[in-house]
C-alpha cells in the first residue's frame, strides 16, 4: 500500500468522471459545473463507499487483479503516489462524505467554499 497512494487532483477527477451532475444536487451553490463526464454512477446523497467498491473499484481491476491505482483509469491520470496521509473510513458511510472530509482535511476548506473546490472548481484553478 505504501507506494498506491492517489493525490486530491486524482481524486476529484475519480469523482467527476462517476459522480452525477452536481447541478442536480439539493443544496449546491450556483457555479458553473467543473469539467468532467459526470456519469451519475455515484450520487452525493446515497452511495455508499461500499457500493463504489462493488460497482466501479472490482469490476475495473478483477480481470488484471490490481490496486485500483494500477487501472487505466488512474493510470491515466498519473497512476500510484508516495500518500502522505493514511485515510481511515466506514464502508457503510456516503461515498461523498469520504471526497468532503480528505479534501477538508487537505485544503482547510468548509462550507460552501469546498463544495465549489469539490463540485465546481476547475483544475487550473487549483494549480497554486
Amino acid at each position: 500500500m505504501a507506494g498506491r497512494g492517489f493525490d486530491l487532483r486524482q481524486m476529484l477527477k475519480f469523482w467527476r468522471s462517476h459522480a452525477a451532475n452536481p447541478g442536480n444536487w439539493k443544496g449546491s451553490i450556483s457555479f458553473p459545473q467543473a469539467p468532467g463526464t459526470w456519469e451519475g454512477q455515484i450520487t452525493a446523497e446515497n452511495t455508499t463507499t461500499s457500493k463504489v467498491v462493488h460497482s466501479i473499484v472490482i469490476p475495473q481491476t478483477a480481470k488484471e487483479m490490481t490496486s485500483y491505482m494500477e487501472s487505466d483509469f488512474m493510470l491515466k491520470h498519473g497512476g500510484p503516489v508516495q500518500p502522505t496521509t493514511f485515510v481511515s473510513h466506514w464502508w457503510g458511510n456516503r461515498f461523498y462524505y469520504d471526497i468532503v472530509c480528505i479534501c477538508e482535511h487537505a485544503t482547510g476548506l468548509s462550507g460552501y467554499l469546498l463544495d465549489g473546490l469539490i463540485n465546481h472548481a476547475r483544475f487550473k484553478e487549483l494549480v497554486s
